[in-house]
């Protein structure tokens, strides 16, 4: 297919297998792309070359989007701010939007690019505008990139404090909603670290009574041997100088 776009490419004849490169695009051959791509450029199609790029991507992506930016005809400079976001170059693609007015686009380009000083920049760029409508929407669209006190400043400024105060609202109630899940997390790390200094004082406790009672009775934990061995001097038999070995010694008595 590739010698066949280039041969038919070369003889300037392209239009001519239409019909050929449609059947065989299913293969998303870069060649066979790029040569479809051109064919609905020059015929103006951009219904056909958006199909085209979103199903078949093997294509020189940034080449097309620079054909496209400066074309004549809105629907495929608005193709080319796509390609630019497709390919990651988010302020290209929101430059391109911003010159034509397309505000949606340049508003989800921007929430995509997860670009704080992207979005920013677009809410003073309608602030300067005096786009009330699309500055509201952007406080929605891009809600977690846009600093509220920028926005509650701008809105103050400008006379445009009714639409900035449903994103003001959200702010305040995301603040309680995080403080409050702050405070209950704390509140649980207290009360675990409480039943724990009770639990080992409990154990402490419970060890010293241990030893109490061990030392009461017994007395000294190393005397206790002492204690239970008969008293120097005293026989088998309980009485002084008696016993086995007065027996032994007297022959008379007896052990037996």
């Amino acid at each position: 297919h590739t010698r066949v776009v280039r041969l038919v490419g070369k003889a300037g004849h392209m239009p001519l297998i239409t019909k050929y490169l449609l059947h065989v695009q299913r293969e998303n051959v870069q060649s066979v792309n790029e040569a479809i791509n051109e064919i609905w450029m020059k015929e103006g199609n951009h219904k056909g070359l958006r199909a085209s790029i979103e199903e078949y991507h093997d294509f020189d992506l940034i080449s097309l989007a620079q054909k496209l930016e400066k074309d004549d005809l809105l629907e495929f400079r608005r193709i080319a701010a796509s390609l630019y976001k497709l390919a990651k170059r988010y302020e290209k693609s929101i430059e391109i939007s911003k010159k034509d007015d397309l505000w949606q686009d340049a508003m989800e380009t921007t929430a995509e690019s997860k670009n704080q000083k992207a979005a920013e920049e677009l809410l003073e760029y309608f602030v300067e505008k005096g786009e009330k409508e699309c500055f509201a929407a952007l406080l929605y669209t891009c809600y977690d990139l846009i600093r509220p006190d920028l926005a509650l400043e701008l809105a103050w400024r400008n006379g445009l404090v009714d639409q900035v105060m449903p994103f003001m609202t959200q702010v305040f109630r995301q603040f309680h909603d995080d403080l409050g899940t702050i405070n209950e997390r704390l509140r649980k790390e207290d009360e675990a670290k409480r039943l724990a200094e009770e639990e080992a004082k409990a154990l402490e406790e419970q060890q010293q009574q241990q030893d109490a009672a061990y030392v009461g009775g017994y007395g000294n934990p190393m005397m206790a041997p002492m204690a239970l061995a008969p008293p120097p001097g005293t026989g088998m038999g309980g009485g002084m100088g008696g016993g086995y070995s007065g027996n032994m010694q007297g022959g008379g008595g007896g052990y037996f």
